[in-house]
């Protein structure tokens, strides 16, 4: 005969880890008018991709291409971090400089690198900013 407990269940711990993911630019690239005159903003996404599982973090910086550091934008460098359960994008700024100069569209270089926590980086970690000349 059965007894009083004759069904029971069985539960199956996950111990499989939770994939941390890898952080990356949004784009290939990005752009911004540097205007005539005074200064205008660059927007730029990093995003965590395949993942969110730990705290993370990534490093960023600017470089000259084209462009020129204190006459064209504003060098940025910076820490971008991730909450664990975080995936949302981040963004950081640079600044251009606007000018009455005729020239051509300039470049500066966007670069990633130093990821913390575990994270990798993704297949984008470095981009550019194309300053979009209208003089």
């Amino acid at each position: 005969t059965l007894g009083t407990q004759s069904t029971s269940s069985l539960i199956i711990l996950n111990d499989e880890a939770m994939p941390i993911g890898s952080l990356a630019f949004s784009a290939t690239g990005f752009a911004q008018a540097e205007g005539n005159s005074g200064s205008s903003t660059a927007t730029i996404t990093v995003s965590r991709i395949g993942g969110s599982s730990g705290a993370v973090g990534v490093s960023y910086t600017t470089a000259n291409v084209s462009a020129h550091a204190g006459t064209d934008y504003s060098p940025a460098t910076g820490t971008l971090t991730w909450a664990n359960g975080d995936a949302a994008n981040k963004i950081f700024t640079v600044t251009v400089f606007g000018d009455t100069t005729l020239e051509g569209n300039e470049t500066v270089l966007l670069s990633l690198s130093n990821p913390t926590g575990g994270a990798t980086l993704g297949t984008q970690s470095t981009s550019s900013l194309v300053i979009l000349n209208n003089d």
